[in-house]
């Protein structure tokens, strides 16, 4: 999503193709009765700034980990009616672990960079490692702000299982689920698309398909894309 979004002006030039859907891609959602959003990996806040063009009622949890992403989140966000911000990640433990800073900060992640990667974005290079917050989305979640039919969004770089094992009982409510999702693995021992499918199956989900996907341009290798899980028919 984010990473998508920020690429598109230089990927070009490294044979990186973004295929988009024709139309606005979270129209859809406004008939869907959404009322709290929780956008996990918000970075600098692209999400929820385009979200709420749709859901305008909505409130809309914001967490980011990076304290420069955070900061300029903060920026963005800060004030705004309905957004709520969040300065750490959530994941499968209460805990304090380094997160890999990267030039481009959506590529930033707990997780290491494959060589698949490296050799996709040749132009993406881990800087510091900064370490960070991490609670569980199921301890968090009684104490934020809800209202009705529940959201997730999440765009993690890789830490999509753990997420979810830590706000299993969240997950359970939710309605819509939207995730970034690969098909090659961009990071070391993060789950692919099956893994996902099967866990998201699991929970009562059903695949609805993806609202935009992204290829390698020289091979026509699909490499990620955004995918929505929704409960019901």
């Amino acid at each position: 999503m984010k990473m998508r979004k920020l690429l598109k002006n230089i990927t070009h030039s490294f044979g990186i193709d973004v295929r988009r859907h024709a139309g606005n891609k979270y129209v859809w959602l406004q008939s869907q009765n959404i009322r709290t959003v929780l956008d996990i990996g918000a970075n600098e806040g692209q999400f929820a700034l385009e979200l709420r063009q749709y859901l305008p009622d909505a409130a809309i949890h914001s967490f980011e980990p990076v304290r420069d992403a955070f900061c300029l989140l903060e920026k963005n966000l800060k004030g705004k009616r309905g957004h709520f911000l969040y300065n750490y990640a959530l994941g499968e433990a209460a805990e304090a672990i380094p997160i890999r800073r990267n030039t481009f900060s959506p590529a930033s992640s707990f997780l290491r960079s494959s060589e698949l990667s490296k050799a996709a974005y040749p132009f993406l290079e881990e800087i510091a490692k900064e370490v960070v917050d991490v609670r569980k989305l199921d301890d968090v979640y009684p104490l934020l702000y809800q209202d009705r039919e529940l959201m997730i969004k999440m765009d993690v770089q890789g830490y999509e299982d753990r997420v979810v094992r830590g706000g299993h009982s969240v997950f359970q409510q939710a309605k819509i689920v939207i995730s970034e999702v690969c098909y090659q693995p961009l990071y070391e021992g993060q789950p692919l698309f099956a893994d996902l499918y099967e866990l998201f199956l699991g929970m009562g989900y059903h695949y609805c398909g993806n609202i935009e996907m992204t290829q390698h341009r020289r091979t026509g290798m699909p490499l990620f894309a955004d995918a929505v899980f929704m409960r019901g028919d």
